[in-house]
């Protein structure tokens, strides 16, 4: 349950004769707990110092108050050398300057003085407020009650006699939830299946919407945002991008347009997208494969950590995945209808026109499924070298829209820049094992189809399941041949792929798995069993990876803004180098956030104060810049924000 608290970091900077006369002193549930402070040894007169607050088990504890604790005696002396206290609790900087440290209420503890931080809070509680307790780094009430709801779910170890009673309780209500159940069926047929699928797009929409704006945007979404599809610059920079075509920038920038151009707003569109996901997943499944996998398939990708990471992240990821979905639905039924009319060509041709417009992709899996309407005009007999021409020409123009995001973008910064996407990887050991079983896999899927899966399956689930199948093998191994010339392969990327592998391994769950010879036999124990295997999946599904990166890019540059504002100097100067790189405005970037504008280092300015913001900088880039600008190592003083993430801060430069 630690997801409920925020981490707590704490930095001072204070001339180096006093740094060893400070500490913070902590009010947590626990107790009253002291903390002293790490630091690097410079050669500059200042120092900063920095902790993080935890507890005896190296977790978050719930904390009600912080103090800053300075000896009694010359207490006076010693504050007026702190330059600045800057607290990062979760993704929000809480910064005291040196006039504010001085106004702060006090009071005598033994042989020291202490002074409240006050005015720290990640988040309101009104469950604290109940208990009249204030927790500083509560992520909030929702966090709370997804957490405890979850963890009861998925672990029943834990819960074990609530699991009891709730077991017993159907038990003995058994007879009154089967009435319930029937007299919904009377009065709709289909309402129990709604409800259910209300309740698990609602979990989904919660999980999605309960801190989509708790971590700072990455470098990607700061293209997406500040550069792609930024308001206040012209419309063709949404076709900018030779990695990624135009429609989710051009959407994106709709939203800044009608909602306001913001991290809540950009993310906001994810999250709807994320969420209409879960809904286009079911009617897929449900159309060609039944209610159960089709309800399955949505509980998975409703709970699922990864969706839920890219339904959270400013990017075209899980828009990607949404229109896969559509399109597969409107290609099955366009294939399986022995009459096409002219509006089954449209209704399949507008949603793939969106897919390849979304990322490239799409055009493998557009290309994939005209390849199964070939194999399945042929296999069905009902192949007519006609319409597979007037067929083929609509995916000519599927692919012709495509034609100016190429011409104006792809052409030159993409097919002939050998710098375009360098840091993709050729397929490494892993990539290239699951692209030699594949066709090994797919061996077995054909002998299996028919001894097996032909008795549990009709024929329409059959040619589903064929579909999903070939279309994930198709796109993957064209995405890994392609990769041996330009690699374009990346794990995120096969995203679009996992609605279509949810539904198979669904379909072979519900359908295949609940063999009826079980049922005669060992009833009981076959729904206990497909009840543990569905509990399993779901719980791999929810504590999986999650989707999409995240950065400390706003909670660095709120430190640098106060910082700058509260230092008196006049030169002070801000070096990031991946912002430049990735060809996004430092000034853009910042007036995202409403920070106040610093001026970007050209490593010619003399400067009073130089900070370098840490939005992906490994320790490698670092010790480039260091060597590039000339930066004396022995003068960077460093700002924890999180566990592995510093602001850098060097003083006086030429």
């Amino acid at each position: 349950m630690e997801d409920i608290r925020a981490q707590v970091f704490v930095n001072i900077e204070i001339d180096k004769i006093n740094m060893h006369n400070v500490y913070i002193k902590a009010f947590l549930e626990s107790g009253e707990k002291q903390y002293s402070f790490s630091f690097d040894d410079t050669k500059s007169d200042r120092v900063i110092l920095n902790t993080e607050i935890y507890s005896e088990n190296s977790m978050p504890p719930f904390i009600r108050s912080l103090y800053l604790c300075v000896p009694k005696e010359n207490a006076d002396g010693i504050i007026k050398t702190i330059n600045g206290i800057s607290i990062f609790i979760g993704n929000k900087l809480f910064y005291f300057t040196g006039s504010r440290i001085m106004e702060l209420q006090y009071s005598e503890q033994g042989d020291s003085i202490i002074y409240e931080l006050n005015g720290l809070s990640y988040n309101k509680s009104f469950f604290a407020a109940l208990f009249n307790k204030s927790w500083i780094n509560w992520y909030g009430d929702l966090n709370f009650a997804i957490k405890s709801a979850f963890s009861i779910l998925f672990h029943p170890e834990k819960y074990f006699m609530i699991w009891i009673f709730t077991i017993l309780l159907i038990i003995l209500l058994k007879s009154n939830l089967e009435n319930i159940y029937h007299k919904l069926r009377k009065k709709n047929e289909n309402l129990p299946e709604y409800l259910l699928l209300g309740f698990i797009i609602l979990t989904g929409f919660i999980l999605r919407f309960n801190g989509y704006d708790r971590y700072s945007l990455w470098m990607d979404e700061l293209y997406s945002a500040c550069t792609a599809s930024n308001p206040g610059l012209s419309f063709i920079n949404t076709f900018e991008d030779p990695g990624n075509p135009p429609l989710y920038y051009i959407l994106l920038r709709l939203f800044f347009i009608l909602f306001g151009w913001s991290e809540q707003s950009g993310r906001l569109l994810s999250v709807i997208t994320g969420t209409a996901a879960i809904f286009t997943s079911y009617i897929l499944v449900k159309r060609f494969a039944g209610k159960k996998p089709a309800l399955l398939t949505a509980a998975y990708i409703a709970v699922s950590a990864y969706f839920t990471g890219f339904s959270q992240e400013m990017r075209n990821y899980i828009l990607a995945v949404l229109l896969t979905t559509i399109t597969a639905y409107r290609f099955f039924i366009f294939i399986t209808k022995k009459e096409k009319t002219f509006n089954d060509y449209i209704f399949y041709f507008i949603p793939s026109v969106l897919l390849v417009n979304t990322h490239y992709y799409g055009c493998l899996f557009v290309f994939a499924n005209y390849l199964f309407y070939i194999i399945y005009t042929i296999t069905t007999k009902t192949f007519n070298f006609k319409k597979a021409a007037v067929f083929l020409a609509w995916n000519m123009i599927i692919a012709l829209s495509l034609l100016p995001y190429f011409i104006h973008t792809t052409f030159n910064k993409a097919l002939f820049d050998a710098n375009f996407n360098t840091w993709i990887p050729k397929p490494g050991l892993l990539f290239t094992s699951v692209a030699l079983l594949i066709p090994f896999l797919g061996l077995i899927y054909i002998l299996l189809r028919k001894k097996l899966f032909a008795k549990f399956l009709s024929l329409r689930e059959n040619y589903f399941l064929d579909y999903s199948i070939f279309n994930i093998a198709f796109v993957y191994l064209g995405a890994y041949i392609i990769s041996l010339y330009r690699p374009v392969l990346v794990f995120r990327y096969l995203v679009i792929l996992f609605p279509l592998l949810i539904a198979a391994f669904a379909i072979l769950l519900i359908k295949v798995l609940t063999v009826k010879i079980l049922s005669r036999v060992l009833g009981i124990i076959r729904v206990f069993l497909i009840g543990l295997i569905i509990f399993i999946s779901l719980s791999a599904v929810y504590y999986s990876r999650k989707g999409g990166s995240s950065d400390v890019f706003k909670e660095a540059q709120a430190y640098i803004t106060s910082d700058s504002d509260a230092s008196g100097y006049n030169k002070n100067m801000l070096l990031s180098l991946p912002l430049d790189y990735m060809q996004i405005s430092s000034d853009s970037s910042q007036s995202f956030y409403n920070f106040n504008i610093i001026p970007v280092y050209d490593n010619k300015t003399v400067y009073d104060i130089l900070y370098i913001n840490p939005l992906r900088i490994s320790q490698e880039v670092l010790d480039s810049i260091i060597k590039d600008y000339y930066i004396d190592r022995e003068k960077i003083l460093r700002i924890r924000v999180n566990n592995n993430k510093y602001v850098y801060k060097i003083y006086n430069g030429r």
